[in-house]
C-alpha cells in the first residue's frame, strides 16, 4: 500500500475519529463556550495522560538513557536574547494580503494548494502537470518576497473564496509573539518561539556542570509560542505548543561517534534533496550507508536520526507512516547546516513532527559577541601540540573614523577572523598595500600589525558544534491518536488502541452486573491496584457488559478485568485483550504479574491464553438491580 492509498484511508476515516476525539475530550478548542480561538487547544482528562506518558516514555529514552541535563525554563525571553542569534529579523513565514477584503493567507501554502489542485486535474495535459509538478517542488527553496511574487504573477494567484481579486505583495511576518516587562513597559520581550536560546544561554553553566567535558547534552521541554498566519487542523498547527528539545555540544573536529555503532545498521527511509527535486520517492538506507555516502552529514546527526526512529516505534507509530526528509536549501534555518525532518502521515499528508539540525556554532557564536562572553569550551593535550597564532594591531579611531557605521562590523571580523581569513587579508596587503574586509577598504596604516607565528600549546579554546533534536509533542501525539484510531467492522464501533505505555489507563474493573457483593470486588480490586501505581478505572453501571466493553473501548484501555459469579468462589477473573476482545480466566493472585509483564511487553495476550483457558462472556448480560 504506498502513502496515498494510506492518506485517503485515513481521509475516510477522520469524521468517525472527529466524533471521538469530541465525545472523550480528548482534546478541544480553548474558550469553547465562546466559540473557540483559532490555534488554541486545551488537552480534556484523557489527552493530558497521553501527553504526561508521552514526556515520561520522551525521558526515559533521550535524558535518562542519554544522560541528559534537563533545565526547565521561562517561556517569557527578554528581546536580547532572540536579537543576537537573528530571530527577531529572519523567524519568518511569507505571506499576502487581499487588500480589498483585508484576508491574510501564508504564501507558500496557498501555492502548493493551488498547484496540488491542478497536478490532480485531468483536464491538463500531462506536460502541464509535470510543469506543474516542478512547481511544487521548487517553493520549498524559495528564500525571498520575489521568489513568491515571481510564481503568483505566472499562476495569476487570487483569492481562493473572492476570485476578482489578485494576491500580490508578498512579504515576511514574524511569528514571535512580543510583550513588554516591568511597570513602565520599557523592556521587550518575546513568549519564545523554541526553548533552544535557554539552553545555549545558560550553555557556561551547563559545562561547568559536566567538569568542562565534551560532549554532553542538555533538553529542555516547555512551552513555546508562534503567530500562526493560519492556524488549522487540530492539533497540527496551533499558536502555543509544547516542544521537547535537546542540544547536543560536540568538539567539530572529532569526526567519530562513539555510540553511532548503536543505530548504524537501522535501515531508514529518507527523501533527500535530490529525490525531491527529481520528484522520487523515499530511499531505504542503512545510517551507516548514508554517512559514509555524505546523505547525512555526521555520525551525531545520524546517531539521533536513528534515536529519533526507535523512539517513533517505542510510542506506536507505524513504520510506513513516516519518513526523514531533508530540508531543501531555501527551507534550511539560518543557522542550519543540515536539517532534517522525522515527517509522520497523517489524514491533513505528511507532517513534520521532529526536525534534526545541526546548527553548527551559529548560536554560541551569536551569544559569544552579543553578551561579550566566551561561550567556549577547551581541548586539553597530554602533549603540546604546535598551532598558528594570529598577532594583530589595528588602529580603532582610523577605522572608526572612515567607515563609521559599518566600523564596528569590520573591527568585529578582525578581532574574531579565522587563519584562513587572517592568511588572505596578509597576503592581500602584502600585495596591494590595501584589503576589503566586508565591503571597506582596509590600509596599512589602519592595521600596522598583522603577523601569524606558530606556537606550542597545552590548551585550546574553541566553540562546540550543536546537534538538536526538535520534538513537537503536539503534532507526535495527533498523528499518534489517528494512527492508533481504530473501528469495530462488524458493529462499526469505534476505539483506541495504544500501547500500554501511552495508554492513558492500563486496566478497568467491571463487575458482571450491578449486584453488591460483585460491585465490592470491583472497587477493593480498583482501590488496591491505585494504591499499587496502576493508573485505572471501574464500570459497574447497569448497563450490558458489551456496552461497558464499548465504553471503555473508546478510552483505549488495553485490559478488562471483569469479576463474576464465579470470582467470589474460586477467586479468579477474565482478562480481557482489547484488540481481539478475547477473554482468559486467571486467578487474582497472578493478575498482577501478568498486567505487569504485558504493560512492560514481556508479554502477550496471545502467549497468556497458551496459558489460561479462554472462556465466553454473554455481552448482552445485564445487571437486574
Amino acid at each position: 500500500m504506498n502513502w496515498k492509498t494510506q492518506n485517503s484511508e485515513l481521509i475516510k476515516q477522520r469524521p468517525f475519529f472527529d466524533d471521538l476525539i469530541k465525545r472523550k475530550f480528548v482534546f478541544a478548542p480553548t474558550a469553547e463556550i465562546y466559540g473557540g480561538v483559532a490555534g488554541l487547544f486545551d488537552y480534556g482528562p484523557l489527552g493530558a495522560t497521553i501527553k504526561q506518558n508521552f514526556i515520561n516514555i520522551w525521558r526515559k529514552h533521550f535524558v535518562m538513557e542519554e544522560d541528559f541535563l534537563e533545565v526547565p525554563t521561562t517561556t517569557l525571553t527578554p528581546q536580547i536574547v532572540f536579537k543576537h542569534p537573528g530571530h527577531e529579523d529572519r523567524f519568518n513565514d511569507f505571506m499576502v494580503k487581499d487588500n480589498q477584503t483585508k484576508e491574510t493567507f501564508r504564501a507558500d501554502h496557498l501555492l502548493e494548494s493551488i498547484l496540488e489542485q491542478k497536478i490532480n486535474n485531468k483536464q491538463f495535459s500531462e506536460q502541464e502537470r509535470v510543469v506543474y509538478e516542478e512547481m511544487l517542488r521548487s517553493i520549498p527553496n524559495f528564500q525571498s518576497s520575489a521568489d513568491f511574487e515571481k510564481l503568483f504573477e505566472k499562476l495569476d494567484v487570487r483569492n481562493p473564496t473572492h476570485d476578482k481579486n489578485k494576491l500580490r505583495g508578498v512579504y515576511p511576518f514574524n511569528l514571535m509573539f512580543s510583550t513588554k516587562i516591568g511597570p513602565m513597559g520599557d523592556q521587550l520581550a518575546y513568549f519564545r518561539p523554541e526553548t533552544a536560546q535557554s539552553i545555549f544561554v545558560n550553555f557556561k553553566r551547563l559545562l561547568e556542570f559536566k567538569n568542562g567535558k565534551l560532549p554532553f547534552g542538555a533538553s529542555c521541554i516547555g512551552n513555546a509560542y508562534r503567530n500562526e498566519i493560519a492556524p488549522r487542523n487540530g492539533l497540527l498547527r496551533v499558536r502555543e505548543f509544547e516542544m521537547a528539545e535537546i542540544e547536543y555540544f560536540i568538539d567539530p573536529e572529532e569526526t567519530s561517534f562513539s555510540k553511532f555503532n548503536e543505530v548504524s545498521s537501522l535501515i531508514i527511509p529518507l527523501l533527500g534533496r535530490d529525490e525531491q527535486t527529481d520528484g522520487k520517492d523515499i530511499v531505504l538506507m542503512s545510517l551507516d550507508d548514508a554517512v559514509k555516502k555524505n546523505r547525512i552529514q555526521g555520525e551525531v546527526l545520524a546517531y539521533y536520526i536513528g534515536r529519533t526512529w526507535l523512539f517513533a516505534l517505542a510510542i506506536g507509530l507505524k513504520s510506513d507512516h513516516l519518513r526523514f526528509r531533508q530540508h531543501c536549501k531555501g527551507e534550511m534555518a539560518h543557522y542550519a547546516r543540515d536539517c532534517w525532518d522525522l515527517e509522520v502521515l497523517s489524514s491533513f499528508g505528511w507532517i513534520e513532527c521532529v526536525g534534526l539540525a545541526d546548527r553548527s556554532a551559529y548560536d554560541l557564536n551569536a551569544h559569544s559577541k552579543g553578551s561579550d562572553e566566551k561561550l567556549v569550551a577547551s581541548r586539553i593535550f597530554e602533549t603540546p601540540q604546535e598551532r598558528e597564532q594570529i598577532i594583530i594591531e589595528f588602529n580603532r579611531a582610523s577605522i572608526g573614523k572612515t567607515f563609521r557605521t559599518s566600523s564596528k562590523a569590520v573591527m568585529e571580523f578582525l578581532d574574531s577572523m579565522s587563519i584562513i581569513e587572517a592568511k588572505d587579508l596578509k597576503d592581500q596587503m602584502c600585495k596591494n598595500g590595501k584589503a576589503t574586509v566586508l565591503g571597506c577598504e582596509i590600509t596599512k596604516e589602519m592595521v600596522p600589525k598583522l603577523e601569524i607565528e606558530k606556537v606550542m600549546i597545552q590548551e585550546e579554546k574553541y566553540t562546540p558544534y550543536v546537534i538538536e533534536p526538535s520534538f513537537g509533542i503536539g503534532r507526535l501525539i495527533y498523528c499518534l491518536l489517528e494512527q492508533s484510531f481504530r473501528m469495530r467492522e462488524d458493529v462499526q464501533r469505534t476505539y483506541f488502541y495504544f500501547t500500554p505505555a501511552i495508554a492513558p489507563y492500563k486496566i478497568v474493573f467491571l463487575s458482571l452486573i450491578n449486584k453488591k457483593e460483585l460491585v465490592d470486588q470491583v472497587i477493593s480490586l480498583e482501590n488496591e491496584y491505585r494504591k499499587a501505581g496502576y493508573p485505572c478505572k471501574s464500570d459497574y453501571g447497569s448497563s450490558a457488559i458489551g456496552k461497558r466493553y464499548a465504553r471503555t473501548d473508546e478510552l483505549g484501555i488495553p485490559f478488562g478485568v471483569t469479576v463474576d459469579f464465579q470470582t467470589l468462589e474460586d477467586k479468579t477473573v477474565t482478562l480481557r485483550d482489547l484488540i481481539s476482545t478475547k477473554q482468559i480466566r486467571i486467578p487474582i493472585n497472578q493478575l498482577k504479574t501478568c498486567i505487569d509483564d504485558a504493560i512492560n511487553e514481556k508479554t502477550t495476550f496471545i502467549e497468556l491464553s497458551k496459558i489460561y483457558k479462554e472462556v465466553k462472556i454473554n455481552p448482552n448480560d445485564k445487571s437486574s438491580s
